[in-house]
């Protein structure tokens, strides 16, 4: 009852914002959705963020992410210009998401910080991850901790 009732009411609060963003009649420098559980959501902040010129810092912690909702992130960030520290913990990130962050970092130039702790990033993108780090100057933080990376995955960086 009351339960499901207040998660619907949020989700009705979070479309809003969203579809605030993608109009441009909301822009918050700092977007906080962790613990929200939004899923598939993802998709349709994605498409808010390629062109907003607001937000620096997303987090999207705990939100059932998948590989699906990832891949779109991850696209997010080859358009995105505005985005600086972008948290993805703790979701279900996998190698088709994290391939296409990696291929997004290669060509954003204002990312400094992404934080993709405890998803399920297998040892081919998570070296993709870190390659990418060669040709992103402005990356300076990439968090892999508690994903299936082997600790050798630094040797990708040689």
């Amino acid at each position: 009852g009351e339960v499901a009732g207040g998660m619907a009411e949020k989700v009705v609060d979070i479309v809003k914002a969203i579809e605030g963003i993608k109009a441009g009649t909301l822009q918050p420098a700092s977007l906080d959705l962790a613990h929200n559980l939004i899923g598939d959501l993802v998709e349709k902040l994605a498409a808010a963020l390629e062109d907003n010129v607001s937000i620096e810092t997303l987090d999207l912690t705990f939100n059932n992410i998948t590989d699906h909702s990832g891949t779109r992130l991850g696209a997010t960030l080859k358009q995105n210009k505005t985005i600086r520290t972008m948290v993805l913990k703790n979701n279900m990130i996998g190698e088709k998401a994290a391939a296409t962050i990696a291929e997004g970092l290669e060509v954003n130039s204002t990312l400094t910080c992404l934080d993709l702790t405890g998803n399920c990033i297998e040892e081919a993108a998570g070296a993709r991850l870190i390659r990418s780090l060669s040709t992103q100057a402005a990356l300076l933080q990439l968090e892999l901790a508690f994903n299936r990376v082997a600790p050798g995955g630094a040797a990708q960086l040689g």
